[in-house]
């Protein structure tokens, strides 16, 4: 069974949820592979599974990472 990126982030995620900087930096990451859609079902995987760990400004706005990161012309799809 394949497993998409997104729930692959997702168990990523669940697995450094112990460590808040981790946390962001994978989060971050993850931001930047997934589309737009992808990337607003984990913000809002992130909001019911983590609650107020993810409640801080430096995580709430994964669309402005993905705008910034198109932007730059990194990602392509």
């Amino acid at each position: 069974m394949k497993t998409s990126y997104l729930d692959y982030y997702k168990m990523i995620l669940k697995k450094v949820s112990f460590n808040r900087a981790l946390l962001k930096k994978e989060y971050f990451k993850a931001i930047r592979s997934l589309s737009k859609n992808e990337a607003d079902q984990l913000k809002e995987w992130m909001d019911r599974e983590t609650g107020s760990k993810v409640k801080s400004p430096d995580l709430e706005e994964p669309q402005l990472v993905y705008q910034e990161v198109n932007t730059m012309g990194t990602r392509s799809n």
